[in-house]
């Protein structure tokens, strides 16, 4: 999803390399601050507790209940829809074809131009009509969105349950899949410099003519000031949430062990490896496009 996101929004592979390394690098700066909140504020209740104790008194218990309500019912279950919704529709993709997934993504692209066409010629369409005008069959797209809606259904009420049921299961079921994600981006790294090994470095070319690292598009080169800066924030959001997760920890101070010593040694060595593993995905993505 982010790395979609932000080559859509950057100009070129340069941009969007450097983008990706300068929020890791951003990112570990914000696990070092929480890591000093928490060694001087050690109990349990992250960024809650926080703002309870070091805003005034008069705002204090106000700001922390608005922060953590809207943590509980907007930011993470968004959150975990969207991740919920990603990994149901890899997991069907073999299923029904790469190709079919293909299809879905146009049939809704033509969708949305077909609409805004008629909105902008301010012609009256029903909506059977324009159900007709867009490419494939809209059942077998109600059918794969069904289909990948009910298996985010369900992998969230499995692992709700799952975390329910026992925290030690629960635990071992983190380590594992935290140990495999990792596992699978040391491997994608490794398919990169492969790739770049082998010779293929199409969009890892020093320069600024077409197809080079630092290739201004014509469209780049027209925009204001301004509107490449709202570019680059919207591609900034896709970075930020993929690095998210430095400061959770911080809810559960207390059962870390010296945190003095171990947060701030965790927290660095965690999220430089994080950085540098984004980051060459990245290089690796583009060195094949």
């Amino acid at each position: 999803i982010s790395v979609n996101q932000e080559a859509k929004e950057t100009p070129n592979a340069g941009c969007a390399i450097l983008m990706w390394f300068g929020l890791g690098l951003f990112s570990i700066l914000g696990s070092f601050c929480f890591a000093e909140l928490g060694t001087c504020f050690p109990e349990s209740g992250g960024d809650f507790l926080y703002l309870k104790v070091l805003m005034p008194k008069k705002y204090g218990d106000l700001v922390a209940f608005l922060r953590i309500f809207l943590e509980l019912l907007v930011i993470r279950p968004g959150s975990q829809a969207a991740i919920a919704l990603t990994v149901s529709k890899y997991i069907i993709m073999p299923f029904i074809g790469l190709d079919f997934g293909d299809n879905i993504t146009e049939t809704v692209a033509n969708t949305t131009a077909s609409i805004a066409s008629k909105v902008a010629a301010n012609v009256t369409s029903t909506t059977a009509t324009v159900a007709a005008e867009v490419s494939g069959d809209p059942s077998t797209v109600w059918l794969t969105i069904s289909m990948e809606v009910g298996a985010a259904i369900f992998l969230t009420l499995l692992f709700t349950y799952i975390n329910a049921y026992s925290i030690n299961l629960t635990k071992i079921l983190c380590d594992a899949l935290s140990v495999l994600k990792v596992v699978v981006l040391i491997g994608l790294v490794c398919l990169g410099l492969y790739t770049i090994g082998t010779g293929n470095r199409k969009g890892l070319v020093w320069g600024s003519e077409e197809d080079e690292m630092w290739y201004i598009p014509p469209n780049w080169a027209s925009m204001t000031g301004l509107a490449i800066i709202s570019k680059l924030v919207m591609a900034s959001y896709g970075g930020q949430w993929s690095y998210a997760g430095w400061s959770d920890i911080n809810y559960a101070m207390e059962e870390i062990i010296e945190p003095a010593k171990n947060y701030p040694k965790a927290a660095f060595i965690s999220m430089l490896t994080i950085t540098i593993l984004y980051t060459g995905i990245v290089v690796g993505f583009y060195s094949v496009l």
